[in-house]
């Protein structure tokens, strides 16, 4: 708000110390009321509004930007455009990488996140979460002329890359620690990089985060195996906005139904079958973490 267009008050008349007191309360009020009006209101989004998205730039098939032709594209980015036509908001993205993700959100820079965040417990102690809108497990991509790995146990001595800030990370050390090499970078596409030029003998993360590079690269492939918890991709919202978790919720479960996750899951994962990735839409979580109910 522009301290120009702050409404006339009229202030009774004081003297001596009492001005000044009146002058720092009436700043003060003024200064909390512009500091609140650049962060969202629950329930949020409100129709016409400003929504800062967060997304990828560099995972084929889920949000990829091309500067060259200022295109963007993916799984995510179709979400994000369908969930402003539906609760009519604008959709501003915001490019993040893995490590931001949930720092975005805390810090007001992000309204949505829709980068690939995994649910987890843990998480949900720092972000509320709707959805999963899809579901995967942890896979492993390997080059065609490489070693084959047909089991998790076979990474073993090893070099293995995979993302910092994510809970891909956290199952190869839970289920492998110790017992192979692990590379960490910022993007998958930094990992999918060190595959390709043999630094690395293989990629692991989410399947679908996988295949969208193998897609795209002849040259790659995704194991036939998969391991670890299930990773259940949701919209990252700020921590407690129950009301605005809600919306989204309600709204998930219209996208699971209408026919759209199917379009956009085939339009961007044509080899992959749907019923292992999708949903139940009567079976969304709770907008509250278990360690909130009495």
């Amino acid at each position: 708000m522009n301290p120009l267009d702050w409404p006339m008050r009229r202030v009774k008349r004081v003297t001596g110390a009492g001005v000044a007191i009146t002058v720092i309360a009436t700043m003060t009020a003024l200064v909390v009321q512009s500091c609140s009006e650049t962060k969202p209101k629950a329930p949020f989004p409100t129709p016409g509004s400003v929504v800062n998205v967060g997304l990828m730039t560099d995972l084929p098939g889920w949000s990829r930007f091309e500067p060259s032709s200022n295109v963007r594209s993916g799984f995510q980015y179709d979400l994000m455009s369908w969930l402003a036509n539906e609760m009519n908001f604008k959709a501003v993205p915001v490019d993040v990488t893995f490590e931001q993700r949930i720092p975005a959100i805390q810090d007001g820079r992000i309204h949505v996140m829709l980068a690939n965040l995994a649910i987890t417990d843990a998480r949900r102690e720092q972000v509320t979460f709707a959805g999963p809108y899809m579901i995967n497990e942890q896979s492993v991509m390997t080059r065609k002329s490489g070693v084959r790995i047909r089991k998790a146990e076979e990474m073993a001595d090893k070099t293995v890359c995979t993302m910092s800030g994510t809970t891909s990370m956290e199952i190869l050390d839970k289920r492998l620690g110790g017992r192979i090499n692990v590379v960490v970078r910022s993007g998958l596409a930094q990992c999918v990089e060190e595959l390709r030029t043999g630094r690395v003998d293989a990629v692991s993360t989410a399947h679908l985060n996988l295949v969208g590079f193998a897609q795209e690269d002849k040259n790659l492939k995704v194991e036939g195996f998969h391991f670890g918890e299930q990773d259940r991709f949701g919209i990252g919202l700020r921590h407690g906005d129950v009301k605005s978790c809600e919306l989204f919720r309600i709204k998930l479960r219209g996208f699971l139904t209408s026919g759209a996750w199917d379009t956009f899951f085939k339009k961007y994962f044509p080899n992959e079958p749907p019923d292992q990735h999708k949903p139940d839409p009567n079976n969304l979580l709770p907008c509250t973490p278990a360690s909130a109910n009495p």
